[in-house]
């Protein structure tokens, strides 16, 4: 592993503005598997330890205060610019003047793992007559070009290769390659620009990886979300609470008017109860006993419906998506069926996820115990979960 004494910096450009992808929101802010896209790339350079700051390039919807709270080694955020070259330079004049070598890299490539990074940290350090390094794929199909409709021109050059990121540069020449670009004339990466003013530039190009594949269009995303390393987890969710006299009845977190509420030290929402009782289970977080605690001031009288949003944002959620959650309600009393869409709704929002991925049923069980005889309500949840299961050792 290197050593943090040779001091890598790190810059993560989030600055575009992905029109390709969608003109309704930025690939870099949406959320894969429980987590900004832009996240990953924090998350890879805040874990390795010769890392010593990070710089992100990104944009006015990006919450800086809430980023460096998460990743210490963030120590600047910088607005993108106009173009590629811009955007790096607004980045790398807030990298630490003591840094030997910089890494930059497209937030849009997500699953970047910090074994990776040392072991570009590693060749460049073998290798010390390098400018940089960078990881490619080559081109195995047959390469066309189009400029006339209907006559296409086969290419019959020598063999191609897509360039992916992070790139590592020495980061004084870098700077100073940046500082003869004054008028900043645009380039497709730093590497076209550094071998534009310095030709001698040495380079080396190292294996790439299919996970390093960058997000684009919706074409990629749905590529991303099949290579990112998935692990599926079930969770089953019970729990019965009888009628109290005296207290609103709370499902999903509407009040229903006209019965008697449920006991409980909450509000008594047993259906949400069954639904964290299910997301619990599921991550492997025990019960909401051993969770949120018992007979606790911070249980007592509470909506149920704001531990799921208490869960929802825990450390423990990130990297976590939801795919279906599915109940059965089991009570005499109330008739459910006009309140279910309603539920739905509710419990989507708080979740952050579509209405289509929950589902409510309910049932008398044919008078059978105290649910069934009305004297309270019983739930039983499923729920289905994606976790991305990253590792960040060296």
């Amino acid at each position: 592993m290197p050593n943090p004494e040779n001091h890598f910096s790190a810059l993560v450009v989030a600055g575009g503005l992905g029109t390709r992808f969608s003109s309704l929101e930025n690939k870099n802010t949406k959320w894969l598997y429980g987590l900004p896209v832009l996240e990953y790339s924090l998350q890879a350079f805040q874990s390795c330890p010769f890392i010593a700051d990070i710089v992100l390039v990104g944009n006015d919807k990006i919450d800086s205060k809430e980023l460096s709270a998460r990743y210490p080694k963030l120590t600047g955020i910088r607005a993108g610019g106009k173009t590629r070259t811009e955007s790096v330079w607004n980045g790398l004049q807030a990298i630490d003047s003591s840094a030997r070598y910089v890494f930059i890299h497209d937030a849009a490539r997500p699953l970047l793992e910090v074994s990776f990074i040392n072991r570009m940290a590693e060749q460049i350090l073998l290798q010390n007559h390098l400018t940089g390094l960078f990881p490619v794929l080559p081109l195995y199909d047959a390469l066309k070009s189009l400029d006339r409709d209907f006559f296409p021109v086969t290419y019959e050059g020598q063999p191609l290769y897509r360039t992916q990121t992070p790139q590592l540069f020495q980061w004084s020449v870098l700077k100073s390659v940046f500082i003869e670009n004054a008028s900043l004339q645009p380039f497709r990466d730093e590497i076209q620009m550094i071998r534009h003013f310095r030709k001698e530039s040495q380079f080396l190009a190292i294996p790439g990886s299919y996970h390093l594949e960058k997000i684009t269009t919706l074409q990629e995303w749905h590529l991303i979300e099949k290579l990112a390393p998935v692990e599926t987890c079930i969770g089953v969710g019970y729990d019965f609470h009888y009628f109290q006299t005296g207290r609103d009845l709370v499902l999903g977190g509407l009040t229903i008017p006209g019965y008697e509420g449920l006991e409980g030290d909450s509000d008594g929402d047993v259906y949400v109860h069954s639904v964290l009782e299910a997301l619990l289970g599921a991550l492997s977080l025990g019960d909401m006993g051993s969770f949120f605690g018992v007979g606790t001031p911070e249980v007592m009288h509470k909506k149920s419906t704001g531990f799921l949003l208490q869960l929802y944002e825990d450390e423990h959620f990130k990297n976590v998506r939801i795919k279906h959650i599915d109940t059965t309600i089991v009570c005499k009393k109330p008739v459910l069926k006009s309140w279910i869409p309603a539920m739905k709704k509710n419990i989507s929002q708080h979740l952050s996820i579509s209405e289509n991925q929950i589902n409510i049923k309910s049932t008398t069980d044919k008078g059978m115990d105290a649910a069934g005889e009305g004297k309270g309500i019983r739930c039983i949840t499923v729920v289905l979960l994606d976790i991305l299961r990253r590792s960040y050792a060296g």
